[in-house]
């Protein structure tokens, strides 16, 4: 029917080491930036048998006792030899290789060794009750430590930007209101415009706030997603043991709409040199309410703290997320429009609510033991816990500056001190209300202050490895899957969702509207089909579209464009699999037009398999992974049963051929081609004759406009409608005469209008196409309609 187109084409150890005072017992905020001293940090380490340069690790198993851990291996890694067989010791099995070492069998040298970097040596086996005898007994000499962190010979390098990459592997479960839930569970955060800081008077009124929280401002923020927990010792101990010294991209963790706001490399030098560096300075915090250990232990899910600033934003970056603004985070704190004054509300803070001074009152309690004080968006711990670092930089007067009625706004002034969210254990009801912000240096780390992570909706948060030999990842978004329980589950029949924030707008003959925009188009009675000798008489059509015959169609609303990539990715980024409900987007003059269960195993079951679908016909297809320069072409590659879910999903329906071919002939006027009888050209429609490309924004050729002001009804792609294909409809098939009708009886969808690819014969409003409902092709896409 036509034929494809050949178109032109350290982490910083200086916050705390040893020898320095930790000042414990406050809250640094924008009135307070000191103290009263505390006690002085236990500048003493728990690490049993840290390895010296080339040290050996651990020597062997005590008898009754497990065999070490074999230290970090280093150059190669050498996986313990079998040994002889212990007496009531539990077996050694071979000696299994250290965090950083892959322990071969029987003492093969782990498969190059993950890089050793001197990190936790091997301790001289833990003691344990006597087990069973042993077949390996001795840990095979555990593997000479690796100096100062210095990856080894063939080990693998660390890889930044993949997502939840810290919730591998088992023990990553977390109490998600008594459910067992992964700790990088996220949760969806539906963007839009709140007051943010503190009201005069209002739901977060409070006269002990502090000046920096005023005045009360409208923010925007786009849709995101955010950690529903706050990042807990055992995700940020897979930070730890991938760690070799590397260091984020330029620009990861970049915020999409906010420039500058990624990774600056000046900062890499405020890393830690080598894994060695990171744990001595995880352990230079106050010993008595540091959460992490150099072992797993009863630690895991209490919240990682006396994490620095560019520590919790390298994490983020290399988990495949970003930090969040404190606009994203008191929007979640604050429920958004609610503008609550703590995250559950109104109600006072006690015990069962946050984890502060007022209740648990220590750094050592579970993420999500506080299930009461769950914020509107289902996140834990917003108040108290740990205070969470956000990118903005700390300005006592940005509220009533350059942050006053921002949209997607950041505060990137360089650091001088960096704003902190959400109170600790130590903070006072005042310190833990949504409004509340502190302030802390970002290299300091303290007992207080944690770390939780957010990503752009549809990603856009992670970075790939600049460190030698990594492997970069992307730099930007990515199309990897958000579980449906990781996010807002998928809501169907939302008018014009598709173009919520950050949508961009199409091109109304010189206007820019909404790419949403539908006309009404005032229903009649016509002739529909080809007339033999009439104005849109055409010697070559074809017979299906004979005999000519009334039709009716009650008044309804097309959409003035086909639907935009743009649009489209909105529907992928909310995707879960969830089908429509059952007869919706149902004509309501027409029983059975709407969805089918029965269709529900024809979609994509997950997002990532969808995204799969929209590749065809390579090069032709117009979605790309990223946001780019299609997001005003029209979305192809998409099959007829995705097609009628989008238009369910933005409260629409699919056109029924009969509303189609009116809306294209302008009715009673009976026209040829949309605009009327005149030979198209390049100005009236993107054909075989013109334009020629599926990469044309929608609205290109204003001139080609219907009746009632809908663009591209020729050419461009063909448009899916609800009807099935039968030849002999519009005689003796039952739509002869049509009056709101519908053939629901044939499986194959009929698609109308032509394409980039068509001859002047197939653009014609009275033309007819059809094909199976899955199928997928570089020249169909769909426009929705709705009745009024």
């Amino acid at each position: 029917m036509r034929s494809k187109p050949i178109l032109p084409i350290a982490m910083l150890a200086l916050s705390c080491t040893a020898g320095c005072e930790l000042l414990v017992g406050y809250e640094d905020t924008e009135e307070t930036k000191g103290g009263e001293a505390g006690a002085a940090v236990d500048a003493g380490t728990d690490v049993d048998a840290s390895a010296g340069n080339g040290g050996a690790a651990g020597s062997e198993a005590g008898v009754g006792g497990t065999s070490g851990k074999g230290g970090n291996s280093g150059t190669g890694g050498v996986g313990g030899s079998a040994g002889k067989a212990g007496t009531g010791g539990v077996a050694g099995s071979a000696g299994t290789a250290g965090a950083g070492g892959i322990a071969g069998s029987a003492g093969t040298s782990g498969a190059g060794g993950i890089a050793g970097a001197a990190g936790i040596a091997g301790t001289a086996g833990v003691a344990g009750t006597a087990g069973a005898a042993g077949t390996g007994g001795v840990a095979g000499n555990a593997g000479a430590a690796g100096t100062a962190g210095s990856a080894g010979t063939g080990g693998a390098v660390m890889v930044w930007g993949v997502a939840d990459q810290s919730c591998s592997g088992a023990g990553n479960a977390c109490n998600d209101q008594g459910a067992a839930a992964s700790c990088c569970l996220r949760r969806f955060v539906n963007g839009g415009t709140f007051p943010m800081g503190r009201a005069g008077a209002g739901g977060d009124a409070y006269a002990g706030g502090g000046s920096s929280e005023l005045p009360e401002h409208a923010t925007w923020v786009d849709s995101f997603e955010m950690d529903a927990f706050e990042v807990t010792v055992a995700r940020f101990r897979k930070f730890v043991d991938a760690y070799d010294g590397s260091h984020p991209n330029p620009n990861a963790g970049e915020h999409p709409k906010i420039v500058g706001s990624g990774w600056n490399p000046s900062w890499n030098s405020l890393l830690a040199a080598d894994r060695t560096a990171l744990i001595a300075r995880l352990n230079s915090c106050y010993l008595a309410d540091r959460n992490w250990t150099d072992l797993p232990g009863t630690h895991e899910n209490y919240p990682i703290n006396c994490i620095t600033w560019y520590e919790a934003f390298a994490f983020c970056i290399w988990d495949g997320r970003r930090i969040p603004t404190e606009a994203e985070w008191e929007f979640a704190a604050a429920g958004g429009t609610e503008n609550r004054l703590y995250p559950w509300g109104s109600s006072a803070a006690d015990g069962t609510r946050a984890n502060y001074s007022g209740g648990q009152a220590k750094a050592g309690v579970d993420v999500g033991s506080t299930p009461l004080g769950k914020g509107l968006f289902g996140h834990l711990d917003l108040a108290g816990s740990v205070q969470e670092w956000a990118i903005d930089t700390f300005d006592s007067a940005w509220y009533s500056g350059a942050g006053n009625g921002c949209v997607n706004c950041a505060n990137l002034a360089p650091p001088g001190t960096k704003v902190l969210r959400s109170g600790s254990f130590m903070a006072g009801a005042d310190g833990i209300r949504a409004a509340s912000r502190s302030l802390r240096d970002p290299a300091q780390s303290e007992v207080t202050t944690g770390i939780r992570c957010a990503d752009s909706w549809g990603g856009g948060g992670s970075g790939g490895s600049a460190g030698a030999g990594g492997s970069a990842g992307a730099d930007g978004g990515t199309d990897a899957d958000v579980d449906a329980e990781a996010g807002a589950p998928m809501v169907y029949q939302v008018t014009d969702q598709s173009c919520a924030a950050s949508t961009p707008t199409c091109n109304d003959n010189g206007t820019q509207v909404s790419c949403c925009l539908a006309k009404a188009v005032t229903g009649d009675a016509f002739q529909m089909g080809r007339s033999v000798s009439g104005t849109d008489s055409y010697a070559s059509g074809f017979s299906d579209e004979l005999p000519e015959h009334p039709a009716t169609v009650a008044s309804f609303d097309l959409q003035t464009f086909e639907v935009t990539v743009g649009r489209f990715r909105k529907f992928v980024e909310a995707y879960d699999g969830t089908p429509p409900p059952a007869d919706a987007g149902a004509h309501p003059a027409i029983a059975g037009s709407g969805w089918k269960s029965t269709w529900n195993a024809s979609l994509a079951q997950t997002k990532s398999a969808l995204i799969t679908s929209l590749t065809c016909d390579v090069p032709w297809q117009t979605w790309t992974a990223n946001p780019g320069a299609n997001e005003t072409a029209p979305i192809n590659c998409v099959s007829w049963y995705t097609a009628f879910a989008f238009c369910i999903w933005d409260n629409a329906r699919l056109p029924t051929e009969a509303e189609w071919e009116f809306a294209a002939a302008g009715g009673a006027e009976n026209r040829l081609f949309p605009w009327g009888i005149q030979i198209p050209d390049a100005t009236m429609a993107n054909w075989a004759g013109g334009v020629h490309t599926p990469f044309t924004a929608v609205g290109s050729t204003p001139a080609g406009a219907g009746r009632w002001g809908q663009h591209d009804l020729a050419g461009s792609v063909f448009e899916w409608v609800r009807d099935g294909y039968s030849s002999l409809w519009y005689g003796a098939g039952g739509g002869n005469p049509c009056n709101n009708c519908a053939n629901l009886s044939n499986p194959n969808p009929v698609s109308r209008g032509g394409s980039y690819t068509s001859n002047i014969n197939y653009i014609r409003a009275a033309v007819r196409n059809y094909d199976v409902p899955t199928q997928r092709s570089d020249h169909i896409g769909f426009r929705c309609a709705r009745t009024p």
